[in-house]
């Protein structure tokens, strides 16, 4: 596939930049819909840069990203200065990202993250803060049956982490493949919907490797969950499943 460099988002300057270092866009959906215009697709690698320290905005509330069937990989203009992307309460993915040297934060308390069932790679520079991470979308499709993969290999830090939609129920026929490879990184897991509304089915299997992170703990909300494919944990420490998460 094509591979493009160059697409820069800096903070403060036009959106309707042409994407080089030149003239950069402002936020990341303008990004989008450069990666639109230009035609990039399924098979394609577009490398977007941020300004080594600079805040950038995901989105503004005029200009809503545009998915993608590329792949993105965000980077820094200088690995050794981080450029750090931010968003204030809601945000969610449009596409398959790679986060490399970029720090990533949603500010608000009840924000959060989510990831559309996109695949998706926090990288060894990156650095992570969230409120909420929902791996799904903000309505769950009633059957989903697209594999998923997250990896988290950079400093990772989010307040709750839950393996399904942000509303509705819906069943993954699919696999779910986690892998947390960072000796900083907490993966609290949420193993249910926090409404009882929220109820999920999965009948593929639920792959969670967390053989080199710091800490992982499971609490559960309202919602039901049931798993009729494997539901496997790969651990380095002991951790205790409370009773109630069954598996069949």
């Amino acid at each position: 596939g094509m591979s493009a460099k160059g697409k820069v988002v800096p903070s403060g300057k036009r959106p309707d930049g042409a994407g080089t270092f030149e003239s950069p866009v402002k936020t990341f959906s303008d990004v989008t819909r450069l990666i639109a215009a230009d035609g990039y697709g399924e098979g394609d690698t577009v490398y977007v840069f941020i300004k080594s320290g600079e805040k950038v905005n995901w989105t503004d509330d005029s200009n809503l990203p545009v998915p993608y069937t590329c792949n993105v990989v965000l980077d820094s203009t200088d690995p050794k200065v981080l450029g750090k992307l931010y968003e204030y309460d809601f945000m969610d993915l449009v596409g398959n990202i790679t986060f490399k040297n970029v720090e990533f934060q949603v500010e608000y308390m009840y924000g959060c993250l989510r990831l559309n069932h996109y695949d998706v790679v926090f990288d060894e520079g990156s650095v992570v803060s969230l409120p909420e991470l929902f791996i799904g979308t903000k309505n769950a499709p009633a059957k989903h049956d697209k594999e998923f993969n997250l990896e988290i290999r950079g400093k990772f830090k989010v307040g709750k982490f839950y393996i399904m939609s942000y509303y509705k129920s819906g069943t993954y026929e699919k696999d779910i493949n986690i892998l947390v490879d960072n000796p900083d990184a907490t993966l609290p897991l949420l193993v249910t919907g926090f409404r009882e509304t929220n109820n999920f089915t999965y009948n593929g299997n639920v792959n969670i490797n967390v053989l080199n992170a710091k800490a992982l703990s499971f609490d559960k909300y309202l919602g039901t969950s049931t798993f009729n494919g494997a539901f496997q944990l790969m651990i380095s420490k002991e951790i205790n499943i409370p009773y109630s998460v069954k598996t069949n």
